[in-house]
């Protein structure tokens, strides 16, 4: 009896050790192989960039090639909650000296990463062990944050403690400097200045965007240059960097956009607002907005709580200097992005030329994409700042850049999903969906328009259309060219339009 009593007790406590065993390994993972990451760091990580677009960098900083299959990054945030986000897959390596980057803007990762609050990036192997991390509390500090397009990066690179960089670096080597001050020697900016500043224009309230003008006959450098916008409650925020290798011409106009992610905030068109341009250590203003001082007090219209001494611009207009580049801040009702500052005492800009020469010619939303615009004049057809709308109070996606022409009797063709307006339009464009296409003159005035209806001839789009190009590989045409009425066609890019058939013809 005695016997099978103390088997019982033995077995009992094999139990109880057992299930404490069970519960300490849920909290505590076992730990990875030993040297088998050795070397792989956390290298730069960057939480806010233009456009929207964190990311983490990876070095290998051993002299072998280092098996990541199921490595695991983990985000834990300010409220101490904490989510594995990325998993690398089966049979990744990363090669000696190899630098791995995974963006947000790319699909790698779904959550976003502060470059102000606190936050936390653990790289843990398979097994839950950490292989290294970064905490910005304590690695950089309480109030530790990074600027626009700045990271926190390891410095020197690889081996070094974190530090906050002005310029972030990925997939390359981190700069091996003091963060804290400049990173570069001043240029000369005499003669850069801020020229127009727009906070929300009729044709998209989006569509806020700051000019900057070379007054010099020289060309300038703006690699690194900054924007910081100031608001009604004080904050100030940095939203441009200059990329490198930007440069501004003697005499040209630089006009920088929130709709085309060039700037990374709005701008308010009433409320109080402080624009500053900076050289690119932050040491030097270049030039400075600022409302409240700039703008004479009753010349422009309320904001909503009326605590702007009615200094705000209308929609369609903008802050602008006046004469062009060298006069005083006035308010105007006519903004001219790239253009030069119409003197106040004058009438707008007459823009008839355009409505009696300018039009749509073809639509192809089957491969490759693009709209032509027409001229229909004997002459060459300047079409500098005009509008392309898509799909109503969709964003602006085309604006003609400075100098745009079309010739005399000629075709401009812009294709579909460009990162630039040189090259075409920034949306797509769909043959087997319904779709407006409005081409407007600078001042948002009527050009042209182009619909393809639903098929149950209603004006919403992005559904069934009325007219399938897809089917048979067809465009949507003039004919003839520049005059003529809409058809269904064989797509003609850059060409004389093919004659239509009346059964082909679109109607809306």
């Amino acid at each position: 009896m005695k016997m099978r009593l103390l088997l019982l007790s033995m077995l009992a406590g094999a139990l109880v050790l057992t299930a404490c065993k069970k519960d300490n390994g849920g909290d505590t993972p076992p730990p990875a192989p030993s040297g088998q990451y050795e070397g792989l760091v956390l290298n730069e990580i960057c939480g806010q960039q233009i456009p929207d677009n964190d990311w983490i960098e990876i070095l290998n900083t051993s002299a072998k090639a280092i098996d990541i299959s199921g490595v695991q990054l983990q985000k834990t945030d300010e409220n101490g909650i904490s989510e594995i986000f990325y998993t690398f897959p089966n049979d990744k390596t990363i090669a000696s000296g190899e630098y791995i980057v995974l963006n947000q803007l790319n699909g790698d990762f779904a959550v976003g990463i502060s470059n102000d609050k606190q936050v936390a990036i653990a790289m843990l192997s398979p097994v839950g062990t950490t292989i290294d991390d970064f905490n910005r509390n304590s690695d950089i500090g309480a109030d530790g944050r990074h600027e626009l397009n700045g990271s926190y990066a390891r410095i020197p690179n690889g081996v070094g403690k974190w530090s906050v960089a002005q310029v972030g670096t990925p997939g390359d080597i981190n700069k091996d400097e003091d963060p804290s001050g400049p990173t570069d020697p001043e240029d000369d900016y005499t003669g850069i200045i801020l020229n127009e500043i727009c906070g929300g224009s009729v044709i998209d309230e989006a569509d806020d965007w700051i000019e900057i003008l070379n007054t010099t006959e020289a060309s300038v450098n703006l690699t690194g240059v900054q924007i910081l916008k100031t608001d009604e409650t004080n904050v100030t925020e940095k939203i441009y960097i200059a990329p490198e290798g930007t440069t501004l011409a003697a005499g040209e106009y630089l006009v920088l956009r929130k709709a085309t992610g060039e700037l990374s905030a709005k701008i308010s068109n009433t409320k109080p607002v402080t624009i500053t341009l900076k050289s690119p250590s932050g040491e030097i203003v270049i030039d400075k907005f600022e409302q409240a001082v700039d703008i004479e007090e009753g010349s422009g219209i309320w904001n909503e709580t009326q605590d702007n001494g009615q200094r705000g611009h209308e929609l369609k207009g903008s802050y602008a200097r006046m004469p062009n580049a060298i006069g005083p801040w006035k308010v105007t009702t006519m903004a001219t992005p790239g253009l030069s500052n119409e003197s106040d005492e004058t009438d707008p800009v007459d823009y008839t030329y355009l409505i009696e020469n300018l039009v749509l010619n073809e639509l192809n939303g089957n491969d490759p994409k693009y709209i032509e615009l027409y001229n229909k004049s004997d002459e060459a057809l300047d079409i500098s700042g005009v509008i392309i709308r898509k799909d109503d109070k969709s964003p602006v996606v085309y604006i003609a850049p400075k100098g745009t022409t079309i010739p005399a009797k000629g075709f401009l063709t812009l294709l579909s999903d460009q990162t630039s307006y040189e090259t075409g339009f920034t949306s797509g464009l769909s043959a087997k969906k319904s779709l407006k296409i409005e081409l407007l003159t600078p001042d948002g005035t009527t050009i042209d328009v182009f619909k393809n209806l639903t098929n149950d001839g209603r004006e919403a789009w992005g559904e069934t259309p009325k007219y399938n190009g897809e089917t048979n590989g067809q465009s949507y045409g003039r004919y003839p060219d520049g005059t003529g009425e809409w058809f269904m066609m064989t797509p003609t890019q850059n060409g004389d339009n093919a004659e239509g058939v009346g059964s082909d013809k679109i109607e809306w």
